[in-house]
């Protein structure tokens, strides 16, 4: 018997001294790590803010909205896991500037935010107004000398703030949410609050408050935006191909204009 035989049969009388569970355990341990390498997909976080008819709390409690259900479609396409923040939108936005990975929706696309995010498809249009109390204002139209002596109250980085900021001719009054606002305008604390006619409606109806009792006094068109959702721009170029080739299928399948249909601004 040479050497190589010999060491075989020492080697296989080896193995059957070795308890049936080493061998499962080593079974287990590769084929996890198999799994890991060829299964794992990136974590992305997904915020966004209470903004009817784009995303709201129905009376079950449950989170609703077109762009909500726009999100959903999406993800059940990429297959990737869904887990929606909702926050008010000063956190919601600084959370997608500052992490990759992050989507946000439904975002205004802007110059001052066009190279802060990778844009993975617009959702809609929309017209802000100014509103104010139709007790205050008997006109149907305020004048621009009016306009620009009125204290506006706005929600924190929204569009509508950065924009006005950046004219620098408005007095503004920041809220972490408008609905803040609209109490404000009520109470007379403020001139005019800025809000889509679907959106001001929609929160005077949650509210319970008198839609009757406001009236749109005021329009600019810098406040006429495209919806958006969008990533972080430092995110895996994966996952922002995944996104944007999930929302062109919405659009090519038709579901996009049906999910949007339920959204009349």
């Amino acid at each position: 018997m040479n050497n190589f035989s010999f060491f075989l049969i020492k080697y296989k009388q080896y193995l059957r001294l070795l308890p049936s569970y080493v061998f499962t355990l080593i079974f287990s341990l590769l084929t996890f790590f198999t799994h890991a390498q060829t299964s794992t997909k990136e974590n992305i976080t997904v915020v966004t803010e209470y903004y009817p008819p784009y995303s709201f709390l129905n009376d079950q409690g449950e989170l609703k909205g077109c762009s909500v259900a726009l999100v959903k479609e999406l993800f059940k396409i990429s297959q990737d896991d869904l887990n929606v923040q909702v926050m008010p939108w000063a956190r919601a936005y600084k959370t997608a500037v500052s992490n990759k990975n992050t989507l946000i929706f439904s975002i205004v696309r802007n110059k001052i935010r066009e190279k802060k995010f990778y844009w993975i498809g617009k959702i809609d249009q929309e017209k802000n107004i100014f509103w104010g109390l139709k007790s205050r204002y008997k006109e149907e139209k305020i004048t621009d000398e009016e306009f620009y002596s009125s204290l506006i109250v706005t929600a924190t980085d929204t569009s509508n703030y950065q924009i006005l900021a950046a004219k620098g001719k408005n007095k503004l009054y920041q809220v972490t949410e408008i609905t803040q606002g609209i109490n404000m305008l009520l109470m007379q604390r403020v001139d005019l609050v800025v809000e889509t006619k679907v959106g001001m409606k929609k929160r005077f109806d949650k509210e319970g408050f008198d839609f009757s009792l406001v009236k749109p006094v005021y329009e600019l068109a810098e406040l006429n935006y495209d919806l958006y959702i969008a990533m972080n721009i430092n995110s895996d170029s994966e996952i922002e191909k995944r996104m944007s080739d999930a929302y062109q299928q919405l659009v090519d399948n038709g579901k996009f204009a049906q999910i949007m249909g339920q959204c009349d601004n």
